[in-house]
């Protein structure tokens, strides 16, 4: 038996007595930095995944159509089968 554990070798050993450190370096103001950029990149991938519908926003309402003025007067649409030249 080295270093007080069973079966382990001394580079084993060495690192079951490491101290424990915390998973996420918290107190490290570049951790945050990267998370801010990870979440912002994360939302917009999903905004642009989903359509705006599947993310609860609505339509004001139907289209209007605009109506083709020239000076100031409506044109009429063009019928079918006249010859336009």
């Amino acid at each position: 038996m080295i270093g007080g554990l069973p079966g382990v070798g001394a580079l084993g050993s060495a690192i079951a007595s490491a101290p424990r450190t915390r998973a996420f370096p918290v107190t490290d103001w570049q951790f945050w930095v990267v998370t801010g950029i990870a979440i912002s990149a994360a939302a917009w991938i999903v905004y642009k995944l989903f359509p705006r519908r599947a993310l609860g926003k609505r339509r004001s309402g139907p289209a209007k159509r605009a109506t083709l003025t020239v000076a100031g007067r409506p044109v009429e649409p063009a019928r079918r089968g006249a010859d336009c030249h």
